[in-house]
């Protein structure tokens, strides 16, 4: 399979992901009781955990693929978004702040920090749908200059 139809098929993936945590928001909460908040609660950090992860690994295949540049670490991912200005500065420093968050919340349960990451978990999905498109637009002027 040539590079660029597997970024597009990983690419698709990625686009559903960040769909299904969508919909883990839309949620009304005010009238569950504490156990089903807390299993739904404990589901949108999972999400967090897979979406994050896989936005920086969507990142890092579009970086090889349409740039030739081989970045191995979440945090060289994000710095050669920002040096391709792709991304601006508050939105790199917002990329490692929530690449730490999803490395503490899946190496720690801290229930205090558990609760405090939930106040923040839009404001990353949020983050990722401007990645998303980022790329998809950097990917369509790659496709429109062939």
């Amino acid at each position: 399979m040539e590079q660029s139809e597997k970024f597009k098929l990983k690419f698709s993936t990625y686009t559903k992901i960040l769909l299904s945590y969508k919909k883990s928001f839309k949620i009304n909460l005010n009238s569950l009781s504490e156990d089903v908040i807390e299993i739904i609660n404990n589901g949108r950090i999972q999400k967090f955990e897979y979406s994050s992860e896989y936005t920086w690994k969507i990142a890092k295949l579009f970086l090889n693929v349409y740039h030739k540049i081989e970045a191995k670490s979440p945090t060289l991912v994000f710095k050669e978004l920002l040096l391709l200005d792709l991304i601006n500065r508050n939105q790199y420093d917002s990329l490692l702040r929530m690449i730490e968050c999803r490395n503490r919340l899946s190496h720690e349960y801290n229930e205090e920090y558990f609760n405090e990451v939930q106040q923040d978990l839009i404001t990353y999905l949020d983050l990722m749908i401007q990645v998303k498109l980022i790329i998809n637009e950097q990917v369509q002027q790659f496709e429109s200059d062939m």
